[in-house]
């Protein structure tokens, strides 16, 4: 951030297109705050990325900016937020045809409306999106997709097709170097295999590998979801 130069940013928007190099700063800049548990600041961070976003009238970047948006309602579990994210990516997407950002509208929009009641409509929403990611090439955060996928199926109460789904997610985190999310994709897979019945040293295992790995990365966010699965299950993952 302290080497972004403002004019030759406005020239590298024009001649090779793409967001704006700041507006990505900032935008990661608040993910990495929240998953570290410095949600206030994040919460900050997030608002000067869409005022700057806003004051370059970019397009591409206004797109990204939106969809560092919802993932960031995503995190926070905020699915009236997210759903309101989801109806602006929309419109944006109709306005400037953007496949990929109507594609992260369906995505998003549909993890949203799973949540918050309507889970068969919201995952046939989410699956659209998904598949014209796909078609596009465009699936930039494949592990978070398929947590999200498998938490859907989950509450579908098709359990063994969640546990796969995180299984492959923590498979593709692990290949590609994916990490930020893999604390959480043990935590999922944990949590449906506790609802499976699976053996108790099973869901044990996962909630280890997730503590260890939230630890770690220092994602005190992640931690805090961990402790409270495993005030859910009635567990103490040893250190």
């Amino acid at each position: 951030m302290a080497l972004y130069d403002t004019q030759r940013a406005t020239e590298a928007r024009t001649i090779y297109g793409g967001h704006d190099a700041c507006a990505c700063g900032l935008g990661q800049l608040a993910h990495s705050l929240w998953l570290t548990g410095q949600t206030h600041e994040s919460d900050r961070v997030l608002r000067q990325m869409i005022q700057f976003v806003n004051g370059i009238s970019h397009l591409p970047s206004k797109a990204h900016s939106l969809d560092v948006e919802a993932v960031a309602a995503f995190y926070r579990n905020d699915y009236n937020r997210l759903t309101a994210v989801s109806e602006e990516m929309s419109e944006f997407a109709q306005q400037h045809e953007m496949q990929s950002l109507a594609g992260l509208s369906l995505l998003f929009g549909g993890w949203a409306e799973a949540h918050l009641g309507n889970v068969a409509s919201g995952y046939e929403r989410f699956c659209k999106g998904f598949d014209l990611l796909g078609e596009l090439g465009t699936v930039v955060d494949l592990p978070i997709y398929l947590s999200m996928q498998a938490a859907m199926l989950g509450l579908d109460g098709k359990v063994d097709r969640a546990i796969e789904v995180a299984s492959q997610a923590i498979l593709e985190a692990r290949e590609t170097g994916h990490a930020y999310w893999l604390a959480e994709l043990y935590r999922v897979r944990a949590m449906l295999r506790a609802r499976s019945g699976a053996m108790r040293n099973l869901v044990m295992e996962d909630l280890h590998v997730a503590a260890e790995t939230a630890r770690t990365q220092g994602a005190a966010a992640l931690q805090r979801r961990i402790e409270q699965s495993l005030e859910e299950l009635g567990l103490v993952v040893d250190r």
